[in-house]
């Protein structure tokens, strides 16, 4: 098992012996877990993910960890994203990347709160 970017994946390979009683050697991957987010801005959900999904299409405001989290998430008070004019992507601004660096000091402020110091160097 081993940590990518927003997942946990197993790599391994499996065994098997064909009719003629060779042995095959067969590579495989499973992912564990992935990141995944309900947000929402002032109450309004938004639709579109803050991790990398397979059809991002290079999309560049989303969160990339070196592990995976689950987030739910409703952006209120005086905090605030710009969106477009269809109101369904997020506009790469000083607002997203406020909030991003806000919420990365967030969850890493919880993480060495509640981890045991060799965890923390490894994160």
């Amino acid at each position: 098992m081993h940590w990518e970017t927003n997942e946990i994946k197993k790599k391994g390979d499996s065994i098997e012996i064909n009719d003629t009683g060779k042995i095959k050697l067969t590579p495989h991957t499973q992912t564990l877990t992935k990141s995944n987010a309900s947000f929402s801005i002032h109450g309004i959900n938004y639709s579109r993910g803050l991790f990398p999904e397979y059809s991002f299409n290079a999309k560049k405001n989303v969160l990339l960890w070196p592990f995976p989290m689950l987030i739910v998430l409703d952006l209120n008070g005086n905090n605030d994203l710009d969106l477009n004019s269809a109101r369904n992507e997020i506009v790469l601004n000083e607002l997203w990347n406020s909030f991003e660096q806000n919420l990365a000091f967030i969850i890493c402020k919880k993480l060495s709160e509640n981890l045991k110091e060799e965890y923390i160097n490894i994160i």
